[in-house]
């Protein structure tokens, strides 16, 4: 398929993707894809390429009890531009504020991609802070959100900590990725079969036009049971 050069060699490698296809592996299929459960008979599928609005598959171990259907369909109102501006709009209006996109939605990853404008500059011609972790917060919490549509027990989920390195200055198109999209899926189904709070640290990485480092932030998020 080819290497989208809007991202970078580095987001390929943290993918993963290779020629073998084993459980959580990412795969697109030709089918058209949906989310669904990983097993050996992957012959008629092409691996998922980062691309804007991506449709990438979604599978997930077997052993897992998660309602695909639900999750496919969650996933796919989001990778809608407008489906996904009304979410913000009514569940998170900073986010739609300073005009956080969603360009790529996977079990493995995301990717946010944030424009420098008028609605979140700071006085130096950048990027203000807390727009960059705005978009660093929503690059992790929306795979986890996706996974939470497909479990028929309520689930909260919340930031108990954030950490964030601000690098560079953060100017023009910035593209955050988070690849703990797996991570995710098993600290949530820990919480579903233990019953007790689960906690991981999910890390997004900033970049620019020039695929420079601008900024890493590490949010803990924590998952429990209702």
């Amino acid at each position: 398929m080819g290497v989208d050069k809007r991202y970078s060699t580095r987001f390929y490698e943290k993918l993963n993707i290779s020629a073998e296809c084993p459980n959580f592996a990412m795969c697109l299929c030709n089918r058209g894809a949906t989310f669904g459960v990983a097993d050996n008979n992957c012959r008629d599928s092409i691996y998922m390429r980062a691309a804007p609005r991506c449709s990438p598959s979604f599978f997930i171990s077997a052993s897992m009890k998660i309602d695909l259907h639900k999750v496919n369909n969650s996933r796919d109102k989001l990778l809608n531009p407008l489906l996904l501006r009304l979410y913000l709009l009514r569940s998170l209006p900073a986010a739609w504020f300073v005009g956080i996109r969603l360009r790529c939605l996977t079990s493995d990853a995301s990717v946010v991609v944030l424009h420098y404008s008028w609605w979140n500059r700071n006085p130096f011609r950048s990027i203000y802070f807390t727009a960059l972790l705005a978009a660093g917060e929503f690059a992790s919490g929306v795979i986890a959100a996706i996974l939470l549509q497909g479990y028929r027990q309520k689930i909260s989920m919340l930031v108990s900590h954030v950490e964030a390195e601000f690098v560079k200055k953060a100017t023009g198109i910035c593209t955050f990725t988070c690849t703990d999209g797996q991570a995710l899926l098993r600290c949530i189904q820990a919480a579903v079969d233990s019953g007790a709070a689960q906690k991981l640290v999910c890390t997004t990485e900033a970049r620019n036009e020039k695929d420079e480092v601008v900024a890493v932030i590490k949010v803990t998020w924590s998952f429990k049971l209702k």
